[in-house]
């Protein structure tokens, strides 16, 4: 069995318009904020009729405690941070050294000059370790490109 497993739905080019402007520190910190499956189906709205509180979301849709406890084992066991964890949401963010982090979720990550603008942008597919395979369903942060234009492709995601 592999170590790790490519995060579908994750794939990425580098920008068309973009030249290559080095490499990013691998010392950098970064955050990086991960996005964990629900703990059950979302409802149909329209068959639903009441307003949640957050606390009736999370325990309804959010996270599930398994979940988070796996990936905060797994922050601690690298020796990164967690500076916030939603279960609402199903979001945790961490913090590390991008090299770290890059190796971990196996990221090709490189600066690119975008007209003016040089930014930290990625290119092909991340990868999971497989302990938070099904866990995790998304990772934002290695890429610096507003996230309108790194083409989220919501078919592969459920937010």
């Amino acid at each position: 069995m592999s170590s790790h497993v490519p995060l579908q739905g994750s794939h990425r080019e580098h920008p068309a318009s973009s030249t290559a402007a080095g490499h990013p520190a691998p010392d950098e910190i970064i955050q990086l904020t991960l996005i964990l499956r629900r703990r059950s189906a979302a409802p149909d709205p329209n068959l639903f009729g009441q307003h949640l509180s957050h606390l009736e979301l999370a325990d309804l849709y959010g996270a599930d405690p398994a979940d988070i406890q796996a990936v905060k084992d797994f922050v601690y066991q690298h020796h990164w941070s967690i500076v916030s964890i939603n279960e609402s949401a199903r979001s945790i963010t961490i913090s590390g050294r991008l090299g770290d982090l890059a190796g971990v979720f196996r990221a090709d990550v490189s600066l690119r000059r975008i007209g003016e603008k040089v930014l930290r942008t990625r290119q092909g597919s991340l990868h999971v370790p497989a302990s938070l395979d099904g866990r995790v369903i998304a990772v934002f942060g290695f890429d610096q490109r507003d996230r309108k234009s790194t083409r989220l492709n919501s078919s592969h995601i459920t937010i």
